[in-house]
């Protein structure tokens, strides 16, 4: 990787950490080093299609896990079941309490959206910088 990437995710994750921006990030479903299944971690480009971005997505208001039938047709989501076990097995423990506790808040992601949220009250359009900004 050239230096300049380097640096670049090197400073990204300096700001995320005066900032304490970890949030909820943690509980997106797909790509998440916490979330394997097979050692490797998982991306179903039909559900996220569908609008399922978040381990909150696939609870109900209950904060119980939607059944099979409920995830496929609040999605419109054609999968196997096995497919969609496999993904709640995967899911650790830790991961769904926080899940559970930030149910219905501010959604993690919105597509069509590049706000990065550095706190509460300060946040920067990722879409308006320039390689200049980000240098």
């Amino acid at each position: 990787m050239p230096s300049f990437y380097k640096q670049i995710l090197s400073f990204f994750l300096e700001l995320k950490s005066i900032y304490d921006t970890n949030g909820d990030q943690e509980l997106i479903l797909f790509n998440n080093k916490e979330i394997q299944i097979g050692g490797k971690t998982v991306f179903y480009q039909n559900w996220f299609d569908q609008g399922v971005y978040s381990i909150c997505d696939i609870l109900d208001s209950s904060g119980m896990y939607l059944n099979f039938a409920d995830f496929c047709r609040k999605f419109s989501v054609q999968s196997n079941f096995l497919t969609y076990f496999q993904i709640l097995s995967a899911i650790p423990k830790r991961l769904l309490e926080k899940a559970r506790d930030s149910f219905g808040t501010n959604p993690i992601f919105t597509p069509g959206k590049s706000t990065f949220h550095l706190s509460p009250l300060l946040s920067i359009d990722l879409s308006n910088l320039t390689c200049k900004d980000y240098y």
